[in-house]
Protein backbone atom coordinates (compact mmCIF):
# COMPACT_ATOMS: atom_id res chain seq x y z
CA UNK A 1 0.00 0.00 0.00
CA UNK A 2 1.23 3.66 -0.77
CA UNK A 3 2.45 6.23 1.55
CA UNK A 4 -1.29 7.92 2.29
CA UNK A 5 0.45 11.07 2.27
CA UNK A 6 1.44 10.42 -1.33
CA UNK A 7 -2.27 11.33 -2.53
CA UNK A 8 -3.04 13.59 -0.06
CA UNK A 9 -3.28 17.16 -1.67
CA UNK A 10 -1.57 20.16 -0.13
CA UNK A 11 -2.79 23.83 0.07
CA UNK A 12 -0.38 25.05 -2.60
CA UNK A 13 -1.17 22.32 -5.02
CA UNK A 14 -3.38 23.56 -8.06
CA UNK A 15 -6.90 22.12 -8.59
CA UNK A 16 -5.09 20.07 -11.09
CA UNK A 17 -2.81 18.70 -9.23
CA UNK A 18 -5.32 18.25 -7.03
CA UNK A 19 -7.36 15.77 -9.26
CA UNK A 20 -4.64 13.86 -10.42
CA UNK A 21 -3.33 13.06 -6.65
CA UNK A 22 -7.08 12.24 -6.06
CA UNK A 23 -7.64 10.19 -9.12
CA UNK A 24 -4.47 8.09 -8.37
CA UNK A 25 -5.32 7.06 -4.78
CA UNK A 26 -9.12 5.87 -6.61
CA UNK A 27 -7.93 4.15 -8.93
CA UNK A 28 -5.19 2.20 -6.83
CA UNK A 29 -8.49 1.99 -4.21
CA UNK A 30 -10.78 0.52 -6.79
CA UNK A 31 -8.39 -0.78 -9.50
CA UNK A 32 -10.67 1.49 -12.37
CA UNK A 33 -11.26 4.79 -13.47
CA UNK A 34 -14.86 5.50 -11.90
CA UNK A 35 -13.54 8.63 -9.97
CA UNK A 36 -12.55 9.68 -13.54
CA UNK A 37 -15.89 9.29 -14.52
CA UNK A 38 -17.31 11.27 -11.96
CA UNK A 39 -14.92 13.99 -10.68
CA UNK A 40 -12.16 14.15 -13.67
CA UNK A 41 -15.42 15.95 -15.91
CA UNK A 42 -16.07 18.46 -13.82
CA UNK A 43 -12.89 19.57 -11.93
CA UNK A 44 -11.54 20.36 -15.17
CA UNK A 45 -15.08 22.42 -15.95
CA UNK A 46 -14.47 24.25 -12.93
CA UNK A 47 -10.61 24.84 -13.45
CA UNK A 48 -11.95 26.38 -17.17
CA UNK A 49 -14.25 29.16 -15.26
CA UNK A 50 -12.48 29.69 -12.16
CA UNK A 51 -8.62 29.27 -13.72
CA UNK A 52 -6.05 26.21 -12.20
CA UNK A 53 -6.01 28.05 -8.86
CA UNK A 54 -3.88 26.71 -5.69
CA UNK A 55 -6.19 24.36 -3.27
CA UNK A 56 -5.84 27.50 -0.71
CA UNK A 57 -6.73 30.38 -2.71
CA UNK A 58 -10.10 28.81 -3.72
CA UNK A 59 -13.23 31.13 -2.67
CA UNK A 60 -16.77 31.14 -2.14
CA UNK A 61 -17.36 33.62 -4.94
CA UNK A 62 -15.41 30.96 -7.25
CA UNK A 63 -17.59 28.29 -6.66
CA UNK A 64 -20.82 30.27 -6.95
CA UNK A 65 -19.67 31.47 -10.40
CA UNK A 66 -19.63 27.74 -11.32
CA UNK A 67 -22.81 26.76 -9.33
CA UNK A 68 -24.29 29.95 -11.68
CA UNK A 69 -23.61 27.49 -14.20
CA UNK A 70 -24.63 24.26 -13.59
CA UNK A 71 -28.27 24.63 -14.36
CA UNK A 72 -27.52 25.58 -17.88
CA UNK A 73 -26.66 22.32 -18.55
CA UNK A 74 -28.30 20.42 -21.37
CA UNK A 75 -28.96 16.57 -20.60
CA UNK A 76 -26.02 14.69 -22.23
CA UNK A 77 -28.54 12.71 -24.55
CA UNK A 78 -30.03 16.38 -25.85
CA UNK A 79 -27.19 17.86 -27.35
CA UNK A 80 -24.54 16.71 -30.59
CA UNK A 81 -22.40 13.99 -29.93
CA UNK A 82 -19.35 16.97 -30.96
CA UNK A 83 -20.25 18.77 -27.79
CA UNK A 84 -19.87 15.86 -25.49
CA UNK A 85 -16.29 15.67 -25.31
CA UNK A 86 -16.65 17.64 -22.22
CA UNK A 87 -18.39 19.61 -19.23
CA UNK A 88 -17.13 22.71 -20.85
CA UNK A 89 -17.76 21.96 -23.94
CA UNK A 90 -21.30 20.84 -23.11
CA UNK A 91 -21.98 24.11 -21.60
CA UNK A 92 -20.64 26.44 -24.37
CA UNK A 93 -23.27 24.72 -26.58
CA UNK A 94 -25.97 26.31 -24.25
CA UNK A 95 -27.53 29.07 -25.51
CA UNK A 96 -26.14 31.17 -22.40
CA UNK A 97 -22.59 29.61 -23.00
CA UNK A 98 -22.42 30.45 -26.29
CA UNK A 99 -23.34 34.10 -25.61
CA UNK A 100 -20.32 34.04 -23.07
CA UNK A 101 -20.49 34.03 -19.47
CA UNK A 102 -19.57 37.72 -19.14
Amino acid sequence: MADLDEFLSEPADTLSAALKKFLAHERKRYSDDRAQERFGLIVPFVIAVIGDKEVATITKRDLGKVDLMLPDFPDRKKIPREHRTSVLARYQYTPRGTAGRG
